[in-house]
């Protein structure tokens, strides 16, 4: 009788360390998202630019450059979409060969349902036809985010650049 009340006792404690466990409790804590949404740039040297560089070396490649940029991001491509937020950053050029900059940016929500969230981005964009960045974190509903996104030119005229995105998230349940 002591050996089974011994035996169903280890059990016990056994199940509840597994699920009392810190990787099974974030997991039940982490929510996965997939955000689908569109980012409009206004291109440098044009008015009402929403990208700027603040240092322009080597133009043949844009190493050393540095770019600050404040765009907006919206639910379609065209430019009248619906407002999501802002997108804030800067690019640093990084490779002497080609043209091709570091990133560290941020995704700001302005309307909807993540008014007042935001999720940070870091990576390489280089001249390949699918950008793929890592999310490094977040704010409000997107806290503790962690995750990759995808980008790709959707549109582009003179002016304006218009890039197509998929981000892809894994954020702490609030």
């Amino acid at each position: 009788m002591t050996a089974q009340l011994s035996s169903c006792s280890f059990f016990f404690l056994l199940l509840l360390f597994v699920f009392t466990s810190p990787p099974v409790a974030m997991a039940r804590r982490t929510r996965f998202l997939h955000l689908n949404f569109y980012l409009h740039e206004i291109n440098p040297g044009v008015p009402n630019s929403t990208m700027i560089f603040v240092v322009n070396e080597h133009r043949s490649s844009g190493f050393g450059s540095v770019l600050i940029f404040d765009n907006v991001f919206r639910v379609g491509v065209q430019p009248d979409s619906p407002l999501l937020g802002r997108e804030q950053g800067l690019g640093v050029g990084s490779n002497l060969q080609v043209y091709s900059g570091i990133t560290a940016l941020e995704f700001i929500f302005t309307t909807g349902r993540y008014n007042g969230s935001s999720f940070a981005v870091f990576g390489t964009v280089t001249g390949g036809a699918i950008s793929d960045r890592t999310i490094i974190g977040g704010t409000g509903r997107f806290r503790m985010a962690r995750g990759y996104i995808l980008g790709r030119v959707a549109a582009t005229t003179n002016t304006t650049t218009t890039w197509e995105m998929n981000a892809y998230i894994a954020a702490h349940r609030s």
